[in-house]
């Protein structure tokens, strides 16, 4: 069960505490509401090269001091970047909450971007956009939002563009830090064993950032979300097997169908009770990987479908999917399955609340998008309302050719 409280400062910050008493640990992370779906195709990367130079030195300490100040504390920390929202993070025993609380505000408040830091990261950056060019489960998926969106934030990468990463001055994170990083954007999670502690992290906090000006609402920029029939993309690469993927163009995270959804994803390819694994692992021995998943964003999201198979099967897996999906909308999924789909839901939700990861993700999916915080009991709720004609009603608008995008990774056939 997530516990939390909820503060908001007069700048408009953000500060959540939600109490763990049967953890050592506390975990201190800072959000910022802006990631790849707010930059410009010029400044395209600038999220994510921000949060990298954030750790490279602040007015209070170089480089290496922030490595040896977490050190000293026994603390693993890092930082992620998405097309939403940037994270800072780190994680230490609950008796040195005090010098992690200091060491994260003095890299989200304090940073200088050094002339020579910024020209070291440069490469660095470029070897992480050459690591994942190598990578087969990225390359797909940069090419879907590819073909997906097209030339606009959601169809770039989070990553960015080589040139752009080549060409970025301090002044452009310094401007682009002032206009983002700003409290109305921000929020604060204290996730751990609090220890009675919490309003004197609530003080320190304050005593921080109340010199911060509220800044403007970030916007995110606006994704058209639409096509006119199927939409493909084949990616040619000599290999043993093909991964096909099946995308269908699905709701933001704002999305009051979103648990029809997330069942529909479960029913489809969410483990051995799915209809992807009966179908092509039980009765056809044809894949050993299958999978549905949603993504979803400020405004677009989408659903994948996808199968590692032979390359000699590919035809055959292609028609066995079509053919489910068709029958999925044709036919009205039987009780039990939905029950089952909901209990397999309902059970990995109570028993995933175990690390700060499950805590942090479960917290930030509502704080991010500005959305009321439900509890676990109001989710399971919602969940179990979902009806199987509601699923038939939303497969029908749903797997249509305007909202289809098929990807191919595999040899020439």
């Amino acid at each position: 069960m997530v516990n939390y409280r909820k503060f908001k400062l007069k700048n408009g910050m953000e500060v959540v505490f939600s109490d763990i008493p049967h953890r050592e640990d506390i975990g201190i992370h800072i959000v910022c509401r802006v990631g790849s779906n707010y930059e410009i195709k010029e400044l395209n990367g600038m999220s994510h090269f921000l949060e990298h130079m954030c750790f490279k030195g602040t007015s209070n300490r170089n480089k290496l001091k922030i490595i040896e100040d977490f050190a000293k504390i026994g603390a693993t920390y890092n930082a992620a970047t998405s097309d939403d929202y940037t994270t800072y993070y780190g994680i230490s025993h609950k008796r040195y909450w005090k010098k992690l609380l200091n060491i994260i505000l003095d890299i989200y408040l304090n940073s200088t971007f050094p002339k020579e830091e910024i020209d070291l990261e440069r490469n660095v950056v470029i070897e992480e956009m050459n690591m994942y060019n190598n990578d087969e489960e990225h390359v797909l998926h940069s090419n879907l939002l590819e073909k997906l969106y097209g030339d606009q934030p959601a169809g770039r990468t989070i990553l960015g563009l080589k040139r752009n990463v080549r060409r970025f001055k301090r002044d452009d994170l310094v401007e682009f830090k002032k206009k983002y990083y700003t409290p109305n954007n921000s929020f604060i999670m204290i996730i751990g064993n609090l220890e009675n502690n919490m309003n004197d992290i609530l003080s320190i906090i304050k005593e921080n950032v109340s010199k911060l000006k509220r800044g403007k609402k970030n916007k995110v920029l606006t994704t058209y979300d639409k096509q006119k029939g199927i939409r493909f993309r084949f990616l040619h690469q000599y290999i043993p097997q093909s991964t096909l993927q099946f995308v269908f163009r699905a709701g933001k995270a704002e999305n009051e169908s979103i648990f029809k959804y997330e069942l529909l994803s479960t029913i489809i390819g969410g483990g051995p009770n799915s209809r992807l694994y009966k179908l092509l692992r039980e009765e056809k021995g044809l894949s050993y990987h299958s999978s549905a998943h949603l993504e979803y964003s400020a405004d677009h999201g989408f659903m994948t479908i996808e199968v590692g198979v032979d390359n000699e099967k590919m035809l055959e897996t292609i028609t066995i999917v079509m053919n489910m999906l068709k029958d999925l909308k044709k036919n009205l999924i039987s009780d039990k399955e939905l029950k089952l789909a909901k209990k397999l839901l309902n059970t990995q939700e109570e028993l995933l609340l175990e690390t700060h990861e499950d805590y942090s993700n479960y917290l930030e999916k509502y704080l991010v998008y500005q959305k009321k915080i439900e509890k676990l009991p109001a989710r399971i709720k919602k969940r179990n309302s979902v009806t199987t004609r509601q699923l038939l009603n939303l497969t029908k608008r749903f797997f249509v050719n305007s909202k289809f995008v098929f990807v191919y990774l595999g040899p020439k056939t």
